[in-house]
Protein backbone atom coordinates (compact mmCIF):
# COMPACT_ATOMS: atom_id res chain seq x y z
CA UNK A 1 0.00 0.00 0.00
CA UNK A 2 1.06 3.40 -0.72
CA UNK A 3 0.77 6.81 0.52
CA UNK A 4 -0.52 9.34 -1.90
CA UNK A 5 1.30 12.65 -1.15
CA UNK A 6 -1.50 14.84 -2.49
CA UNK A 7 -4.13 13.73 -0.58
CA UNK A 8 -4.10 13.13 3.41
CA UNK A 9 -6.05 10.13 4.64
CA UNK A 10 -6.07 8.30 0.99
CA UNK A 11 -3.92 5.09 0.17
CA UNK A 12 -3.18 3.39 -2.93
CA UNK A 13 -2.28 -0.05 -3.62
CA UNK A 14 -2.63 0.33 -7.80
CA UNK A 15 -1.40 2.82 -9.89
CA UNK A 16 -0.69 2.35 -13.83
CA UNK A 17 0.30 4.98 -16.53
CA UNK A 18 -1.48 5.16 -19.87
CA UNK A 19 1.75 5.76 -23.13
CA UNK A 20 1.19 9.31 -22.55
CA UNK A 21 2.42 9.36 -18.79
CA UNK A 22 -1.13 10.17 -17.67
CA UNK A 23 -3.56 8.17 -15.58
CA UNK A 24 -4.78 5.02 -16.77
CA UNK A 25 -6.04 3.42 -13.73
CA UNK A 26 -6.08 4.41 -9.83
CA UNK A 27 -6.85 1.82 -6.76
CA UNK A 28 -7.61 4.38 -3.96
CA UNK A 29 -8.79 3.60 0.29
CA UNK A 30 -9.89 6.03 2.12
CA UNK A 31 -12.45 7.70 4.50
CA UNK A 32 -15.79 8.99 2.19
CA UNK A 33 -14.97 12.62 2.30
CA UNK A 34 -11.21 11.94 1.52
CA UNK A 35 -12.37 9.79 -1.39
CA UNK A 36 -14.82 12.01 -2.53
CA UNK A 37 -12.68 15.61 -2.04
CA UNK A 38 -9.36 13.69 -4.14
CA UNK A 39 -12.30 13.20 -7.21
CA UNK A 40 -13.32 16.91 -6.90
CA UNK A 41 -9.17 17.98 -7.00
CA UNK A 42 -8.70 16.38 -9.82
CA UNK A 43 -11.08 18.37 -12.18
CA UNK A 44 -9.91 21.97 -10.30
CA UNK A 45 -6.83 24.00 -11.75
CA UNK A 46 -4.11 23.97 -9.56
CA UNK A 47 -4.01 27.48 -8.40
CA UNK A 48 -7.72 26.37 -7.04
CA UNK A 49 -6.08 23.77 -5.01
CA UNK A 50 -6.77 21.20 -7.59
CA UNK A 51 -4.20 18.30 -8.45
CA UNK A 52 -2.90 18.05 -12.14
CA UNK A 53 -0.08 15.10 -10.92
CA UNK A 54 0.05 12.07 -8.14
CA UNK A 55 2.79 11.06 -6.18
CA UNK A 56 2.96 7.91 -4.78
CA UNK A 57 5.26 7.34 -1.49
CA UNK A 58 6.50 4.32 0.40
CA UNK A 59 4.73 3.71 2.90
CA UNK A 60 7.74 1.96 4.62
CA UNK A 61 10.03 4.86 3.72
CA UNK A 62 7.89 7.75 2.35
CA UNK A 63 10.14 7.94 -0.80
CA UNK A 64 9.36 8.54 -4.51
CA UNK A 65 7.65 5.51 -5.76
CA UNK A 66 5.57 6.43 -8.64
CA UNK A 67 5.12 10.17 -9.67
CA UNK A 68 2.40 10.31 -13.16
CA UNK A 69 0.27 13.17 -14.57
CA UNK A 70 -3.45 13.49 -14.00
CA UNK A 71 -4.08 14.57 -17.52
CA UNK A 72 -7.46 15.59 -18.95
CA UNK A 73 -10.01 14.61 -15.93
CA UNK A 74 -12.73 14.50 -18.31
CA UNK A 75 -11.77 11.49 -19.67
CA UNK A 76 -12.02 9.55 -16.08
CA UNK A 77 -14.30 7.31 -14.78
CA UNK A 78 -14.75 6.16 -11.26
CA UNK A 79 -16.16 3.19 -9.83
CA UNK A 80 -16.93 3.49 -5.71
CA UNK A 81 -17.68 0.63 -3.39
CA UNK A 82 -17.73 0.81 0.60
CA UNK A 83 -16.07 -1.40 2.77
CA UNK A 84 -17.63 -3.47 5.55
CA UNK A 85 -18.33 -1.00 8.94
CA UNK A 86 -15.56 -3.27 10.48
CA UNK A 87 -12.24 -2.60 12.38
CA UNK A 88 -10.49 -0.08 13.46
CA UNK A 89 -10.32 2.27 10.79
CA UNK A 90 -14.33 2.09 10.05
CA UNK A 91 -16.54 3.46 7.25
CA UNK A 92 -14.02 3.14 4.58
CA UNK A 93 -14.16 3.40 0.57
CA UNK A 94 -12.53 1.93 -1.96
CA UNK A 95 -12.89 3.58 -5.57
CA UNK A 96 -11.28 2.81 -8.90
CA UNK A 97 -10.37 6.09 -11.32
CA UNK A 98 -10.10 4.79 -14.70
CA UNK A 99 -9.63 5.94 -18.55
CA UNK A 100 -12.76 4.01 -20.53
CA UNK A 101 -10.39 3.40 -22.98
CA UNK A 102 -9.30 0.11 -21.30
CA UNK A 103 -12.44 -1.62 -21.27
CA UNK A 104 -13.07 -1.87 -24.82
CA UNK A 105 -10.72 -2.45 -28.02
CA UNK A 106 -10.75 0.25 -30.83
CA UNK A 107 -9.90 -1.73 -34.22
CA UNK A 108 -10.41 1.43 -36.22
CA UNK A 109 -7.17 2.28 -34.88
CA UNK A 110 -5.73 -1.22 -33.90
CA UNK A 111 -5.31 -0.28 -30.67
CA UNK A 112 -6.28 -2.03 -27.00
CA UNK A 113 -5.34 -2.18 -23.39
CA UNK A 114 -4.65 -5.48 -21.61
CA UNK A 115 -5.16 -4.54 -17.46
CA UNK A 116 -3.90 -7.26 -16.10
CA UNK A 117 -3.58 -8.25 -12.11
CA UNK A 118 -0.31 -9.79 -10.72
CA UNK A 119 -1.02 -12.31 -8.36
CA UNK A 120 2.17 -12.58 -6.09
CA UNK A 121 2.22 -16.24 -5.96
CA UNK A 122 2.53 -16.49 -9.76
CA UNK A 123 6.24 -17.13 -11.01
CA UNK A 124 7.61 -14.31 -13.45
CA UNK A 125 7.76 -17.32 -16.30
CA UNK A 126 3.81 -18.05 -15.55
CA UNK A 127 3.47 -14.23 -16.00
CA UNK A 128 5.18 -14.04 -19.23
CA UNK A 129 3.31 -17.01 -20.73
CA UNK A 130 -0.15 -15.99 -19.73
CA UNK A 131 0.37 -11.94 -21.29
CA UNK A 132 1.87 -13.51 -24.43
CA UNK A 133 -0.97 -15.98 -25.02
CA UNK A 134 -3.52 -12.62 -23.69
CA UNK A 135 -1.94 -9.99 -25.95
CA UNK A 136 -2.00 -12.69 -28.67
CA UNK A 137 -5.66 -13.10 -28.55
CA UNK A 138 -6.12 -9.41 -28.54
CA UNK A 139 -3.94 -9.45 -31.99
CA UNK A 140 -6.24 -11.35 -33.77
CA UNK A 141 -9.04 -9.52 -32.36
CA UNK A 142 -7.59 -6.13 -33.55
CA UNK A 143 -5.99 -7.48 -36.89
CA UNK A 144 -7.97 -6.74 -40.12
CA UNK A 145 -6.71 -10.05 -41.52
CA UNK A 146 -7.66 -13.50 -39.89
CA UNK A 147 -4.36 -14.65 -38.35
CA UNK A 148 -3.61 -18.18 -37.36
CA UNK A 149 -2.73 -19.56 -34.42
CA UNK A 150 0.72 -21.55 -34.89
CA UNK A 151 2.24 -17.43 -36.03
CA UNK A 152 2.00 -16.12 -32.48
CA UNK A 153 5.60 -15.98 -31.79
CA UNK A 154 6.70 -14.59 -34.95
CA UNK A 155 3.90 -12.00 -35.01
CA UNK A 156 4.32 -10.75 -31.42
CA UNK A 157 8.21 -10.68 -31.72
CA UNK A 158 7.76 -8.55 -35.00
CA UNK A 159 5.66 -6.27 -32.78
CA UNK A 160 7.81 -6.06 -30.44
CA UNK A 161 10.76 -5.03 -32.54
CA UNK A 162 8.10 -2.65 -33.75
CA UNK A 163 7.27 -1.01 -30.44
CA UNK A 164 3.84 -1.70 -31.57
CA UNK A 165 3.66 -3.16 -27.82
CA UNK A 166 4.19 -0.81 -25.13
CA UNK A 167 4.18 -1.15 -20.78
CA UNK A 168 3.84 1.90 -19.30
CA UNK A 169 4.79 2.11 -15.43
CA UNK A 170 3.03 0.81 -12.63
CA UNK A 171 3.12 0.42 -8.57
CA UNK A 172 1.50 -2.32 -7.06
CA UNK A 173 -0.12 -5.80 -8.21
CA UNK A 174 -1.74 -4.12 -11.66
CA UNK A 175 0.32 -3.74 -14.93
CA UNK A 176 -0.92 -2.81 -18.49
CA UNK A 177 0.32 -3.86 -21.89
CA UNK A 178 -0.95 -1.04 -25.41
CA UNK A 179 -0.81 -2.56 -28.40
CA UNK A 180 -1.12 -0.66 -31.43
CA UNK A 181 -0.90 -2.41 -34.72
CA UNK A 182 1.25 -0.46 -37.20
CA UNK A 183 -0.27 1.03 -40.23
CA UNK A 184 1.60 -1.37 -42.55
CA UNK A 185 0.55 -4.20 -40.59
CA UNK A 186 -1.96 -5.98 -43.26
CA UNK A 187 0.82 -5.65 -45.77
CA UNK A 188 3.51 -7.05 -43.52
CA UNK A 189 1.11 -10.58 -42.85
CA UNK A 190 0.82 -10.64 -46.85
CA UNK A 191 4.30 -10.07 -47.32
CA UNK A 192 5.77 -12.90 -44.91
CA UNK A 193 3.29 -15.47 -46.26
CA UNK A 194 3.67 -15.32 -49.86
CA UNK A 195 7.71 -15.47 -48.51
CA UNK A 196 6.58 -18.49 -46.80
CA UNK A 197 7.99 -17.21 -43.13
CA UNK A 198 4.53 -17.37 -42.36
CA UNK A 199 3.22 -20.69 -43.49
CA UNK A 200 -0.31 -22.07 -44.02
CA UNK A 201 -1.40 -25.17 -41.90
CA UNK A 202 -3.69 -27.51 -41.54
CA UNK A 203 -5.37 -28.95 -38.12
CA UNK A 204 -3.60 -26.47 -36.04
CA UNK A 205 -5.53 -26.02 -32.60
CA UNK A 206 -7.75 -23.21 -32.18
CA UNK A 207 -6.52 -22.32 -28.89
CA UNK A 208 -2.88 -20.39 -29.38
CA UNK A 209 0.13 -22.32 -27.88
CA UNK A 210 2.15 -20.80 -24.56
CA UNK A 211 5.34 -19.32 -25.63
CA UNK A 212 8.02 -20.38 -23.68
CA UNK A 213 8.56 -18.46 -20.91
CA UNK A 214 12.37 -17.20 -22.89
CA UNK A 215 10.36 -15.91 -25.63
CA UNK A 216 8.34 -13.64 -23.00
CA UNK A 217 7.14 -10.50 -23.77
CA UNK A 218 9.91 -8.00 -22.93
CA UNK A 219 9.51 -4.47 -21.58
CA UNK A 220 9.02 -1.88 -24.02
CA UNK A 221 10.36 1.98 -23.17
Amino acid sequence: MFILEQQSDVFVDALVSDHRAQVLFLSVYGRDTSIQQLMARLHLRKVQGGVDDLTLLDAATRTVAMRILVGDPARLDKLTGRLPRTGLLGNLLHAWIFDPAVLKLDPANGSGWLLEHQPGHMSQGHRAVREAAQAWRMVKELSPVPLLDHWMLPVLAHLQSMQALIRPASAGPVSALRIELPQDFTAWVSDQVRSGHLVERAGEPREPAMAPAGTALSQAA
